[in-house]
């Protein structure tokens, strides 16, 4: 196991490579207060800390993202299988079209078509 200074040390001996592989900032504006925070995470990249630690800031990410692809793949599924009876109109509409409803908390528990 190495000690902090010595993991360090290879971090920084190794950190060209990460900046040339990095996706940098490019056009977004610096991200306020930061100044005295670790600029490699403005690059693209970070220290995560100790062994082990980078593998699961991924692995939340990766949770996190794959969260809401499966939300977003469930929602499409809905609306590909839904026909033009089953989808709610809007109230007052003389459209012939379906229209999603409004949805938010209230919303969601009493309206058996919200889609959230």
């Amino acid at each position: 196991m190495l000690d902090g200074r010595r993991r360090g040390a290879i971090v920084d001996r190794l950190e060209p490579i990460f900046s040339a592989l990095a996706p940098g900032r490019g056009e977004i504006a610096q991200t306020p207060h930061r100044e005295k925070a670790d600029a490699r995470a403005e690059k693209g990249f970070i220290h995560a800390g100790p062994v082990g630690a980078g593998h699961f800031v991924k692995m939340v990410h990766n949770g996190i993202e794959y969260g809401a692809d499966a939300g977003l793949c469930e929602g499409f599924e809905i609306l590909r299988h839904a026909s033009r009876e089953t989808l709610p109109r809007s109230a007052g509409s003389n459209s012939t079209s379906p229209t999603l409803p409004k949805c938010g908390a209230a919303a969601a528990s009493s309206h058996p078509g919200c889609l959230t």
